[in-house]
C-alpha cells in the first residue's frame, strides 16, 4: 500500500494527516478520497508522488509516498 500524507486543509477535512492506501493511479486515488470526503471536491491541492509534483492518473505502486499539498505562499 502506498502512503498518502496529507497537510493543512486537506488534513482538517480527512481528520487524519496520514493513512495507507492502495490504488492504481493517482486519479482513482483521488476518486477514492473525494467519495470518502466529499469536501476534498471543492479543495484545492497539488498532488506529490515521492517529493514531486505530478499531473492526475500517475501510475503509483506499493513503495511510493503521495502527499496532498494546500496552495502555499512564499517570498
Amino acid at each position: 500500500m502506498a502512503r498518502l500524507l496529507m497537510f493543512g486543509q486537506i488534513a482538517e477535512i480527512t481528520g487524519v494527516r496520514e493513512m495507507n492506501v492502495q490504488a492504481e493511479d493517482t486519479q482513482a486515488l483521488l476518486a477514492a478520497l473525494t467519495e470518502k470526503f466529499p469536501l476534498l471536491k471543492n479543495a484545492v491541492y497539488a498532488v506529490a508522488v515521492n517529493q514531486t509534483t505530478v499531473q492526475v492518473n500517475t501510475p503509483l505502486s506499493e513503495t511510493d509516498e503521495v502527499a496532498l499539498l494546500p496552495p502555499y505562499s512564499g517570498g
